[in-house]
């Protein structure tokens, strides 16, 4: 018997390499590093811009009063402090200042912050005035860069000249009012001051005159007396009954010899 051929195997063909290109050599990692340095540069400039920003808006602040009162012939010491929370040079500028008056810029190193004082000797005659000195306080950023505080206004009344009393051996040096006040509730005048001694006096010669002499509060403007008020240790307080309508815009305080002026704040005609 004759074997039936047998049909020779048929190859399995090879499969077929799709070829792929190779990646590039730290491709991601050189994106990666272009996009930070792209997002770097632009947090650095927003931060810079930001800063910028930031220093512009931050404006130093002033401090000082409303209003002022000064008799013709005597002079005036306004002393106004300012403040900034970067730390720049300060300058405290005055505008408007009356015909005769200055602006002096110092350090106040008690209070560790830059202070001015306006000084002026009004003269007789200048009671009518409209006398509004407006301070500012500037900032120095460097080169010609300035930041300004918000302009303040204060009013200067000029009152009658004092009448020249007979002079007299003073104990005190000088008598400030530290305080004058209309309180609308309780309808009264609440004032508060003291007297700052002469040297060579004695602690006897003063308890003396405090003894004998009461510190006399007075219309400013009148001359009118209002009351009186007992000094204790070099100092006083009192509240004398008055009205809206009765109570002066500004008032005297006398004790031995010297006297002190002060504007009555929360009254609304004097404002």
């Amino acid at each position: 018997v004759t074997p039936a051929p047998t049909s020779a195997p048929t190859a399995t063909p090879k499969p077929t390499v799709t070829p792929t290109s190779a990646p590039t050599a730290c491709s991601d990692d050189s994106d990666d590093h272009d996009n930070h340095h792209d997002s770097d540069e632009h947090d650095d400039k927003k931060h810079s811009k930001k800063s910028e920003n930031k220093s512009h808006k931050v404006v130093p602040t002033l401090s000082a009063t409303d209003k002022v009162s000064v008799h013709a012939g005597e002079e005036l010491k306004l002393a106004v402090t300012a403040f900034d929370p970067e730390d720049r040079p300060i300058t405290i500028t005055a505008a408007n200042l009356p015909e005769g008056a200055s602006i002096e810029n110092s350090f106040d190193s008690d209070l560790h912050m830059p202070k001015a004082v306006v000084s002026w000797k009004p003269s007789t005659g200048t009671e009518d005035q409209d006398t509004k000195i407006v301070l500012t306080a500037v900032a120095n950023d460097g080169g010609n860069q300035e930041t300004s505080s918000a302009p303040q206004t204060v009013a200067v009344d000029v009152l009658p000249a004092n009448q020249t009393a007979d002079a007299q051996v003073s104990l005190g040096k000088n008598t400030t009012v530290t305080s004058a006040r209309f309180n609308v509730k309780s309808q009264k005048l609440e004032v508060s001051g003291q007297v700052a001694w002469e040297k060579a006096s004695t602690k006897a010669e003063r308890q003396a005159l405090m003894s004998a002499e009461t510190a006399v509060i007075t219309d400013a403007t009148t001359n009118a007396q209002l009351g009186t008020a007992k000094v204790v240790n070099g100092k006083w307080k009192v509240s004398i009954a008055s009205s809206d309508t009765a109570v002066p815009c500004s008032i005297d305080v006398s004790f031995n010899g010297k006297t002190g002026v002060k504007a009555v704040k929360g009254i609304k005609r004097c404002q």
